[in-house]
């Protein structure tokens, strides 16, 4: 790590008290269960994470290890899962930022909201945590959220940054399954994906947001083989718009 990622300071907030976080109770899974449910046996590395919409994909993470997937939504915010926070201890706050633009540019977190106060275990309704950046990222644009448009069996991918950390991978498959909260999709997901974009990759919405990834295949609530994604809805933009 880097002398200049080592003087990045930064606080969070999940939910409406410091403190708060430390009494998060760890997810019912964990990111070492996920790699003996679904090795990844076709990763395709993104061949150029410093273009759109890439360059806008980062990897959350504590000066010592990675913890999973974000992606601006606002010049100063980054949307990922709520759950990854879940083990962060308060020595580790002062240390967690968000790397973009294919690991070139680091940025402290100041502060981060959640969706819905207390649901913090993964896969739930709550699983989504808003990041306010210390130093918005000059020249990387934020990326387009897609609420309408989204059908079964159209094509999404995944991409985000797997345990290890670099380099970025993407997965792509179709959805098979959404309602108004939810968007379920087949396609191989790694440890270390959660908090990703899932995109939009038909030609009607070239790679705008449609959700937010929180869930592999064998945790799926319903018992069958499908990815999970919290579905960007006219609430979840509001959220994003408006918080301060």
């Amino acid at each position: 790590m880097s002398n200049a990622e080592n003087k990045l300071t930064t606080r969070v907030l999940l939910g409406a008290a410091f403190p708060r976080l430390a009494t998060i109770p760890p997810p019912a899974i964990g990111l070492g269960a996920f790699a003996d449910v679904v090795p990844s046996t076709d990763p395709v590395p993104v061949g150029n994470p410093d273009a759109p919409p890439y360059a806008a994909i980062g990897w959350v993470r504590t000066a010592t290890r990675h913890l999973g997937t974000g992606f601006l939504v606002r010049p100063d915010r980054v949307m990922t899962a709520a759950h990854l926070f879940a083990s962060v201890t308060q020595e580790e706050l002062a240390t967690i930022h968000v790397v973009l633009n294919g690991g070139t540019v680091p940025i402290a977190m100041l502060d981060g909201q959640v969706l819905d106060s207390g649901a913090h275990a993964a896969g739930q309704p709550g699983d989504a945590a808003l990041l306010r950046l210390a130093h918005p990222p000059a020249g990387i644009a934020p990326l387009p959220l897609a609420i309408a448009g989204i059908f079964k069996s159209m094509k999404v991918e995944v991409s985000g940054y797997p345990a290890g950390g670099l380099p970025q991978l993407r997965h792509a498959g179709p959805v098979v399954a959404l309602d108004d909260n939810w968007i379920d999709y087949v396609l191989d997901t790694m440890p270390g994906h959660s908090g990703a974009p899932v995109l939009a990759a038909g030609p009607s919405m070239p790679r705008a947001v449609v959700g937010l990834h929180v869930l592999p295949p064998g945790f799926h609530p319903q018992g069958i083989a499908a990815n999970r994604g919290i579905r960007i809805t006219e609430r979840i933009v509001t959220w994003i718009r408006d918080a301060q």
